[in-house]
């Protein structure tokens, strides 16, 4: 201290003519004193009284310069600050007057005021540190920690043997910080390979000063390297999964699709969408100085974490599966991949036969009511993100509904005979001529004339079946359908499913009696008419459909709609169609295996919705087989449909059959292949079983 009091006291010229200046200053006081002595108002006493008061302000005025002289030590500016306010003399000079004792002041004033800054310090830091811990360790958490949102895998959807239809494999989200860009046109020009913006459009995105922003989902994790090497803190790699369909287009149109989110936007993916979802979890993470993201668990070691934001270490890919992997449950369909790749690919050939707009349908078990296989020629990679993708999720068999045509016959058939208003050993006069019913004609394709019950529905007669239907009745007739599951849905674990078009008896004309006989005034979904051939295959029952095998929640018993005999005659009736010379359907017949159907060539309405147009119709045929005849225990019904076809004939027999006939030939070779290895595993366990 009395280094820092004599280098600033050093002479300086200024220091001294500062002096000069004051000490003259005082003599100008004494001056005015003697002054005003001079004139007669004060005398000697007066003039010793102010040399007191002056000695006595000057020494205050010394004590409080010693004062302002410690606090210089510890801070020069303050005692500017405090010697300016004060207006007192300067400290050099009050120290030089002090003496001795100047420095046992100072020394004494600044252990004091040290003392009582270190108290001051040691209490806040107690305050911070003990009051305020917990307070400011949140805020230093939100800082340095955070938190990662991690979905979940979806669970996994097989077909009934257990193939692989869908799965949820990891990947990786790309994500960018536009506030921590400083090169957008050069960074943009190297994420674009990455993503389906263009570089114009991802530097203005780049450009902003916006903290975050979505540039990509689902990139194969192959990826992860090459983005990582093009910047550490300007993008995030944020971890997540992917649907994937190893199927590619089969079975697209079951399955349905997965949004962004991971939510099912059609399909199966859809209806399952709650069960095959798992809740997804948070990732608690800690950001280092650069931003990057560390593992709660790695953080403490300094290890970088993988699959996070702004990562640039590697892990095992054992660890890194074990921890991020949270899988729904999984999900067996009824479908068979291989019937259903038979289904779609015969159906893309008859609809390249028939030059048609679309063939669909699809195949049951007539006995369980499982669907086997749901096709179309309007189908999508669900694998592939195109921009239609939407539009073309449409599953026709079950949203779509068309008039049956001559398909429905056999269900009024069996109306008619189980109300016991006809026999199935009757004959019937069809006529030649246009049949009159009501203020309207009934017209046959071909002249039938007389022919047995049978006959009718081979030769698909019109006007017998109108007469037929005048013998039931509309409202005995409306009821009939109605319990074949016409006007309904079925249940079936697919969304959007149509109810069909079924008027209320009420509202029906006299023609309507004869129209819905023979399949027009009314309209049905592809599924309902194959439910409806269900019964006729399995003596009766309506059923149930469904595409879920496991879990099994159904719980709705079949119900039974017909008599087994009138079952059966109806069976032995539809037989002819494609096995007597006079059938309508022999195109669809099968050597060895008994083919029980009917074909159907309904015109579709105009578009304005006033009356049919001749040249637009829809061309189906319906059946079903009993595998037992080539050692396949199934029943199988299948449904074939050609949508305004381009070619001449169009007959449901002459377009339709020949898909059905090269569909269902595969279907039970299939089969047969399938039962032949169950059949071998159980001899070869038997024979396993006996030399134990």
């Amino acid at each position: 201290m009395n280094v820092y009091y004599s280098a600033h006291r050093g002479g300086q010229g200024g220091t001294r003519r500062r002096n000069a200046y004051r000490k003259s200053a005082v003599s100008g006081r004494s001056g005015r004193g003697t002054g005003r002595r001079e004139k007669g108002k004060g005398g000697p006493q007066n003039e010793r009284r102010n040399i007191r008061a002056s000695k006595e302000g000057q020494g205050l005025s010394d004590a409080l310069c010693v004062l302002v002289c410690a606090l210089a030590v510890v801070t020069r500016p303050l005692a500017a600050i405090v010697q300016k306010a004060l207006f007192l003399d300067d400290t050099e000079a009050a120290c030089e007057r002090a003496g001795e004792g100047c420095v046992q002041s100072r020394l004494f004033v600044q252990g004091f005021l040290m003392c009582l800054a270190a108290l001051v310090v040691v209490g806040r830091l107690y305050y911070l540190q003990g009051e305020q811990h917990m307070t400011w360790l949140h805020r230093a958490a939100r800082q340095h920690e955070t938190k990662v949102a991690v979905e979940g895998a979806r669970g996994s959807i097989l077909d009934t043997s257990g193939r692989t239809m869908a799965v949820s494999v990891e990947a990786l989200g790309l994500a960018v910080h536009p506030h921590r860009v400083t090169d957008a046109s050069s960074l943009a020009k190297k994420l674009a390979p990455f993503t389906e913006k263009n570089e114009e459009a991802l530097e203005k995105i780049l450009s902003s000063n916006k903290r975050f922003v979505w540039l990509a989902h689902g990139l194969p994790r192959e990826n992860r390297e090459a983005l990582q090497s093009i910047s550490t803190t300007e993008i995030s790699l944020i971890p997540e999964f992917r649907r994937f369909y190893p199927q590619g287009e089969t079975g697209g149109i079951l399955l349905g699709a997965v949004g962004r989110v991971g939510v099912g936007l059609a399909g199966i993916e859809l209806a399952q969408n709650k069960y095959l979802s798992t809740s997804g979890y948070v990732l608690p993470v800690q950001r280092d100085a650069k931003g990057r993201l560390l593992r709660m668990n790695q953080a403490s070691s300094g290890q970088a974490m993988s699959m996070l934001p702004a990562s640039l270490a590697q892990e095992s890919e054992e660890d890194e599966s074990e921890f991020f992997r949270n899988e729904g449950n999984q999900l067996q369909l009824s479908v068979d991949i291989v019937i259903q790749e038979i289904l779609e690919s015969e159906f893309a050939r008859g609809a390249e036969d028939a030059q048609a707009k679309r063939v669909f349908g699809l195949a049951m078990d007539a006995d369980t009511g499982e669907i086997l296989g749901l096709g179309q020629t309007a189908t999508f990679d669900p694998n592939l993100k195109a921009k239609n993708r939407v539009r073309r999720m449409r599953n026709v068999s079950i949203q779509d509904n068309f008039e049956p045509g001559s398909t429905l016959k056999p269900i009024v058939a069996a109306a008619v005979l189980e109300a016991k208003k006809a026999r199935a050993d009757e004959e019937m006069d069809c006529g030649t001529a246009p049949y009159r019913f009501g203020k309207h004609f009934i017209r046959d394709a071909h002249p039938v004339g007389k022919a047995s019950f049978s006959e009718v529905l081979v030769q698909s007669s019109n006007i017998c079946m109108a007469k037929l239907g005048r013998r039931l009745g509309k409202e005995a007739l409306h009821q009939s359908l109605q319990t074949f599951g016409f006007g309904e849905v079925s249940g079936l674990e697919l969304p959007g499913e149509a109810r069909g078009i079924l008027r209320n008896a009420r509202s029906w004309r006299t023609i309507d009696v004869a129209t819905h006989s023979f399949g027009q005034g009314v309209a049905v979904t592809a599924l309902q008419l194959v439910r409806a051939y269900a019964a006729l295959a399995n003596g009766g029952l309506l059923v149930s459909p469904t595409i879920v095998k496991y879990p099994n929640v159904r719980d709705r018993a079949p119900q039974r709609v017909i008599r087994r005999e009138v079952a059966e005659q109806i069976k032995n009736a539809i037989l002819g169609v494609t096995e007597s010379p006079t059938g309508t359907g022999k195109r669809a017949r099968i050597p060895g295996v008994p083919v029980y159907g009917k074909t159907g060539t309904a015109q579709k309405a105009r578009v304005d919705g006033r009356g049919y147009d001749p040249d637009r119709v829809l061309a189906s045929f319906i059946g079903f087989v009993d595998g037992s005849h080539v050692g396949v225990d199934r029943r199988i019904v299948l449904f074939v449909a050609v949508d305004e076809p381009g070619v001449s004939p169009r007959w449901g027999g002459t377009l339709a059959g020949p898909v059905f006939k090269r569909s269902m030939e595969r279907i039970l070779s299939h089969l047969l292949t399938q039962s032949s290895k169950g059949v071998q595993r159980a001899s070869l366990a038997t024979k396993a079983q006996n030399l134990s």
